[in-house]
């Protein structure tokens, strides 16, 4: 394992145990040689290959490089090039787990989904403030400690809404996991808000409840029957929201047996306060949707709701095209110097 990590990591830090692998890289737990502190360790592998990777390693260093004065955001601490110069480092503090792993060991209670509903919402509320969409929001990247405090990780889909809106690009359709991707994602808009996360977090909500994932569909068109079947058929407002050449024709091929109620669902009842928070983060319509501002002050949060605590970010944050060329030259004048 240690033979995967370069020299100038292993200099500082002993490489302790893997916490996991992705698509994009790898994480371990590390321990600083001199203060034997734990930290956690994330390789991101081949960078640079091409313009897409690199913008998204940008963004994900620049978005924490933002967002790090927040309790409920992981925070980067450092950065570091691979003698190779294709991998980039990321030190991170160290949480001792996810919220994947905790969910299916079945050991929540109310109070402790209420505790993590409210800290993922808060830093919900911190990301939109600055103006940026997380996109992939789902258990895995939700960390937590023994005391079930979370920590909001992985930020390498995180987009900034009013710059892209302003630079006339759109916006990917294909982000965040199936399972809790909104109808509006589903259906291919490219014209989605940072309501997208708010029901993601919805389905989160209804995961920890169940101890099983809330809508797992199967397919994306099965995803959108398990949606229809939840909040019944679009109204043509609802579509025209949408935005989307393909949404009528993917509407027209859903089969929908029966309709099925969200307290079925959670084997609440219907006036239980975690139902009603939940329905009004999972509306079809995104314009309808809580915003976490909104949640945060629902009475299912109550004895955790607290503005002083609950904080705005202060401005905006943008990516520049300029930045992110500046940032892969600033790479490739590393490499050739490394190299002399």
């Amino acid at each position: 394992m240690s033979n995967e990590i370069d020299s100038c990591i292993q200099e500082t830090y002993v490489v302790d145990s893997k916490l996991g692998r992705g698509a994009y890289g790898v994480v371990w737990k590390i321990i600083d040689k001199k203060s034997q502190q734990h930290f956690a360790l994330k390789k991101c592998f081949d960078s640079f290959r091409n313009t897409i990777d690199a913008q998204r390693c940008y963004r994900e260093v620049k978005y924490l490089q933002e967002l790090r004065n927040h309790d409920n955001i992981v925070t980067l601490l450092e950065v570091y090039m691979s003698e190779s110069g294709r991998d980039v480092y990321l030190v991170f503090d160290y949480m001792p787990t996810d919220l994947y792993v905790v969910i299916r060991s079945n050991i929540l209670q109310d109070i402790h989904i209420q505790y993590i509903t409210f800290q993922l919402l808060n830093a919900l509320k911190y990301i939109h403030g600055a103006g940026l969409i997380h996109r992939d929001i789902k258990p895995s990247n939700i960390l937590i400690d023994s005391y079930s405090h979370v920590k909001l990780c992985d930020f390498g889909l995180c987009r900034s809404i009013d710059q892209t809106k302003s630079e006339g690009r759109i916006l990917t359709d294909y982000v965040a996991t199936r399972y809790y991707r909104p109808p509006e994602v589903l259906l291919c808009s490219s014209n989605y808000s940072e309501k997208i996360d708010i029901w993601s977090a919805a389905c989160i909500i209804g995961e920890m409840i169940l101890s099983r994932p809330l809508l797992p569909g199967y397919s994306t068109m099965n995803q959108v029957e398990r949606i229809v079947q939840l909040t019944g058929l679009p109204s043509e407002r609802d579509l025209s929201e949408i935005e989307s050449p393909f949404a009528n024709l993917m509407l027209s091929s859903v089969s929908i047996f029966k309709r099925v109620s969200l307290p079925t669902l959670l084997q609440c009842e219907e006036t239980s306060d975690v139902v009603r928070l939940m329905k009004g983060m999972l509306t079809f319509s995104a314009s309808e949707r809580y915003s976490a501002e909104l949640a945060l002050s629902h009475r299912y949060l109550s004895e955790f709701h607290n503005p002083r605590i609950e904080k705005d970010f202060e401005g905006s944050i943008k990516v520049c095209i300029h930045h992110v060329l500046y940032f892969i030259r600033l790479i490739f004048n590393l490499i050739i110097s490394s190299l002399a």
